[in-house]
């Protein structure tokens, strides 16, 4: 990705001389086209200065581009939870008692999901030993092609050890629902409905189907607890697992589990910490084997990780302008004594120190406004990169910091532009050409 960026740039900086070549016009006022021709002309530093000054902009944009999306989708999440208190594994004969609980004690119960344990049975009537025996020599055929057993690529369903057959074997922790929620949507088929014509329904997330290789339409037997319950896949969903909500991969339309044993999810709202504390010795008091999690102090752990984080992002955006700072410094002071020559060649001619500095002032203007605009869009496209192909998030490009990253860059390089070539309104004619 470096070596990219910087060829990238490279790329640019050869764009921009190219253009500047060619964009010059007589009518344009005469410091405007002097500017330009330094751009192209012998010994121009438009390359190191374009690739100094971008590769900044382009490590601190893409940090802060980056923060400030997981940043926003991380705080966004937790936002949307509106529980401070969990309880877990609630039994059925527990479940009135846990909600007398809750509401004696002024609390507010934001949601009750029930959760039954299943396992395959069979899928189009062949039996979970067939599709895993099929499974295992799918995976063996694809090893061998590959050149030998290495790591292949996995999806949350793959099991861990076990690889494909994992997903025949393992017991699946599925829910009852006439509802969809709100960060789900039917990417195939559709949602349990009046025009089911009768049976039990199953809805699948979209990323399991796949690794069960069931589409609509498909059956699907359940053990549950020693009991067969045969399903027709009526819809596959998309679902966003990294919400702080209760997501499953297996959903059951109303109805069908309703003789099985099943265990149950509380998300609870307390009024203040306190509140919170109270409810969970109330809830524990009289159900032992009731487990419990304050939400706030996840919230705390999360906020104060996003703390640190955003710390290191601020560092290391201090230590790239560190680091670039000096590099432009050198790229500017390599071509010190070609400059001198030319400002004292403006002199002999008759141009006053204003317009040698309106020139300069110009030239520095285009270089580093060029070059951090290479650099924020550098910087664009790798943030994008990070936040769909590494944390699988959206992106949102922050416009007004990075005008505000690109202003401040191209500051930088006027001033050090400007400081560098200082020797250049000081120097007399007469020296220069001594020297020369």
């Amino acid at each position: 990705a470096i070596l990219l960026s910087v060829a990238l740039l490279w790329l640019a900086a050869v764009i921009l001389i190219g253009a500047a070549q060619r964009a010059v016009r007589p009518a344009w006022p005469f410091v405007l086209r002097q500017a330009i021709a330094s751009l192209h002309r012998p010994g121009n530093q438009t390359r190191p200065v374009v690739l100094s000054l971008g590769f900044g902009v382009f490590l601190m944009s893409t940090l802060y581009q980056a923060k400030t999306n997981l940043l926003s989708q991380l705080n966004a999440r937790i936002g949307q939870l509106h529980a401070n208190v969990a309880f877990f594994d609630v039994q059925g004969d527990q479940s009135a008692g846990v909600d007398s609980v809750i509401r004696a004690s002024g609390s507010r119960l934001e949601q009750k999901v029930p959760i039954v344990t299943v396992r395959i049975a069979s899928i189009n009537g062949r039996p979970a030993d067939s599709l895993i025996a099929d499974a295992s020599a799918l995976a063996a055929s694809t090893s061998g092609r590959r050149g030998g057993g290495g790591r292949g690529g996995g999806t949350p369903f793959d099991g861990g050890r076990g690889g494909r057959g994992r997903v025949y074997t393992r017991d699946w922790r599925a829910t009852v629902s006439d509802t969809i929620d709100s960060f789900e949507t039917v990417s195939a088929g559709r949602w349990f409905g009046a025009a089911s014509g009768g049976g039990a329904e199953v809805s699948l997330d979209s990323a399991l189907a796949p690794r069960l290789r069931v589409s609509v339409g498909d059956t699907i037997t359940w053990n549950v607890q020693g009991v067969t319950v045969s399903t027709r896949v009526t819809s596959l969903r998309s679902v966003d697992h990294n919400r702080i909500q209760p997501s499953f991969p297996v959903v059951f339309s109303p109805g069908s589990m309703d003789a099985a044993p099943k265990s149950w999810v509380y998300l609870a709202w307390a009024k203040d910490a306190r509140g919170v504390a109270e409810l969970q010795r109330s809830v524990l008091r009289r159900f032992p084997n009731v487990s419990s999690v304050d939400l706030t102090l996840v919230e705390q752990t999360v906020q104060a990780l996003l703390t640190k984080v955003t710390t290191a992002v601020q560092f290391m955006a201090v230590i790239s302008l560190c680091l670039a700072v000096p590099v432009l410094f050198t790229a500017v002071a390599a071509t010190r004594r070609e400059r001198l020559r030319e400002g004292v060649l403006f002199k002999t001619l008759g141009a006053t120190r204003r317009q040698v500095g309106r020139m300069m002032v110009a030239e520095y203007l285009i270089l580093g406004g060029l070059g951090s605009l290479a650099g924020v869009l550098l910087s664009i496209g790798s943030s994008w990169a990070l936040l769909h192909f590494l944390f699988k998030m959206p992106f949102s490009p922050a416009v007004l910091p990075a005008i505000a990253v690109s202003a401040g860059m191209t500051s930088v390089a006027v001033a050090i532009g400007m400081l560098t070539s200082r020797d250049v309104f000081s120097t007399t004619p007469m020296v220069a050409l001594r020297e020369a």
